[in-house]
């Protein structure tokens, strides 16, 4: 039976996208790509295509729920692991390990609160008593692209000459104890590609095209426990941990005058769920669920020196190191829930309780040595130094960015 074109029972807004159609349509691997094929998502601007806007809203309003696990980073409201340089580097999660996403763009229901954009709610794949299981394979070669446009600016531009992404994986599902116990496990490691060259007539141009490489680990595990046709516990296991090889993780590094001011990063994540879904009775529905989730996100330089940028040539002429980086920051939470639904005379009632307790470290810093403030209060960093023409002086040396502190450690419940 086809479901109604107006579903009058609900006032939510959006879509759900299933497994059957993401196999069947063009779209990109990881779980952020497929959130575009529901009305109302468009692009997040500078916040990265991992975060797309819902109904209006930032890409950084947004709520990220697989299998029960809040995956939001508590630090900004992103998808996964953040970085203020890098934008959403997680979540991994391919479709292949997705039964169903739920994009809900509007008027959806209270138990989905901290957002002010959408929700996006996932379904991972679990096991039946068929076992079933799959190899698969997928490339975008460089080969098949159109040439990227070059784009020349008199502070010099850096160029992409091309990019390729490929995985390759397994997944598959079979019974424990049948009509009871299943398992499903699926597991994708993957790369990403990109190769950046420096603008004309910089130094770093010498080097060629300088491949910018990501890899990540994606994995999934789901234990289910069906104790009869009214209980069912579900454990579910599943993490993106990533690297980024030590390279132009920025492609502005290959602007530097004077040395390759590489850097390498390290993050993703590791999530954890235990669910009870059970009905207590013909007109009463009882969830439960308990829920760990960690991102982490860190950069290494490969200079350790202030970043100089003299602007009183044309280029800027930058030396020394990538000037602001985020060695680490961490964002983790522990979810407990439980709701519960009655079914009076034909209307349904929905009530629950949630508690989060989530623990986010900031930590910052700037490349080369620490400094002296004229206050004579020594810096906790390096800085960023700025050579500015000046009427009287011809030339001024300012520092416009160091740090007192390393960053913020926080701890909050919700």
């Amino acid at each position: 039976m086809a479901p109604p074109l107006i579903d009058t029972s609900s006032t939510t807004t959006g879509a759900v996208i299933s497994s059957d159609l993401l196999e069947r349509v063009p779209v990109g691997r990881r779980v952020s790509d497929t959130l575009y094929l529901a009305p109302g998502v468009s692009s997040g601007g500078m916040v990265g295509q991992a975060n797309p806007s819902m109904s209006g809203g930032s890409g950084l309003e947004n709520q990220y729920v697989i299998d029960g696990v809040n995956v939001t980073n508590q630090g900004y409201g992103a998808l996964g692991s953040y970085s203020i340089v890098f934008g959403s580097l997680g979540n991994a999660t391919p479709f292949d390990f997705i039964k169903d996403v739920e994009v809900k763009t509007a008027g959806y229901e209270a138990e989905f609160g901290q957002s002010t954009g959408g929700v996006v709610n996932v379904v991972t794949k679990s096991g039946t008593n068929d076992v079933r299981g799959s190899l698969f394979t997928y490339d975008r070669p460089q080969k098949l692209e159109g040439r990227w446009t070059e784009v020349q600016t008199p502070n010099g531009t850096v160029q992409t000459l091309g990019s390729r992404t490929y995985d390759a994986g397994a997944g598959g599902g079979a019974p424990i104890v049948k009509n009871h116990l299943f398992f499903f496990g699926a597991i994708d490691p993957s790369r990403d590609v990109r190769t950046f060259e420096a603008p004309q007539n910089f130094p770093l141009l010498s080097l060629g095209g300088d491949d910018r490489t990501r890899d990540s680990t994606t994995y999934a595990a789901k234990g289910t426990y069906q104790v009869n046709s009214s209980h069912r516990v579900d454990v579910s296991l599943f993490g993106d941990p990533s690297n980024g090889l030590n390279g132009p993780q920025r492609a502005g590094a290959l602007l530097n005058q004077t040395t390759a001011a590489f850097s390498s990063l390290s993050y993703g994540g590791h999530n954890q769920t235990v669910r009870y879904d059970g009905a207590l009775s013909d007109r009463w529905l009882l969830e439960a669920s308990y829920a760990h989730a960690k991102n982490s996100l860190a950069e290494t330089p490969s200079v350790d020196a202030w970043e100089v940028v003299d602007r009183t040539v044309t280029p800027n002429l930058t030396t020394g190191g990538i000037g602001f980086y985020e060695p680490g920051n961490e964002s983790m939470s522990q979810q407990w829930s439980i709701k519960s639904t009655n079914l009076i005379r034909g209307h349904q009632i929905k009530y629950g309780y949630e508690y989060d307790h989530v623990d986010w470290n900031q930590f910052t810093n700037y490349t080369g040595p620490t400094i002296t403030a004229p206050n004579g209060q020594p810096t906790a960093t390096g800085a960023v130094v700025r050579i500015i023409p000046d009427p009287v002086y011809g030339q001024v040396y300012r520092v416009v960015r160091a740090r007192f502190t390393t960053g913020p450690q926080t701890t909050q419940s919700y």
